[in-house]
């Protein structure tokens, strides 16, 4: 009788033991993490391992201040609305225009009563640093493209704000103003302006101009 019991528990055990055997054991994975083994992609056996994803690639149709910094030195909030404490542009002549201007008188700007609105750099209409066509030298940023990223174009006569009559506004280091949709920022490094309508603009400097 002793026999033929240990015979039936040793039965036993060995199907217990099969019956563990078939199912997919518990496996650490290099990353540490615990997987339940193979099974159909999404299944209830689906390994349980995490992965992470590459940063997301920036909009570039979105507001420049809810990206990375533009360039050293450009405005902290390039891009964005009108900020607070910025002040509207007086200089404005009989057909709407306005005019302004850095301390320096290196870089100027324009913005007409109408759409259009562009800057400039003076010292590249001799530095060339942006090269030149038979238009001329190119130094100017036109910023009034709807939903574009402004170019640096050529253009043979100097800024308004350099010639004539005009009255134009100089932009101390430090302020901030703004004419319809528009919004310059001036600093010792250079001259921030956007587009508040689809936050593109440019960061400009004697050196270089960085466009957005």
């Amino acid at each position: 009788m002793l026999s033929l019991g240990c015979a039936v528990l040793i039965f036993a055990l060995g199907a217990c033991s099969l019956s563990l055997g078939a199912s997919a054991p518990f496996q650490r994975t290099a990353s540490g993490s615990i997987s339940t083994g193979s099974a159909a992609p999404g299944g209830p056996g689906a390994s349980r391992t995490s992965t992470s994803s590459s940063p997301a690639t920036p909009d570039p149709t979105k507001p420049a201040a809810l990206r990375k910094a533009i360039a050293e030195g450009a405005y902290s909030n390039a891009g964005g609305p009108i900020p607070d404490g910025a002040t509207k542009i007086t200089a404005v002549g009989s057909d709407g225009t306005a005019l302004i201007r850095t301390p320096t008188g290196n870089i100027g700007c324009e913005f007409s009563a109408t759409a259009y609105a562009g800057c400039g750099v003076s010292s590249y209409m001799s530095d060339v640093p942006y090269g030149k066509d038979e238009a001329g030298p190119a130094w100017w940023i036109d910023l009034s493209a709807a939903n574009a990223i402004p170019r640096i174009v050529s253009h043979s006569q100097p800024g308004s704000w350099e010639v004539g009559s005009h009255t134009v506004q100089t932009v101390p280091y430090g302020s901030v103003v703004h004419y319809g949709s528009y919004v310059c920022a001036s600093e010792s490094p250079g001259l921030t302006c956007w587009n508040t309508a689809n936050g593109h603009g440019a960061f400009m400097r004697r050196s270089s101009t960085t466009v957005f």
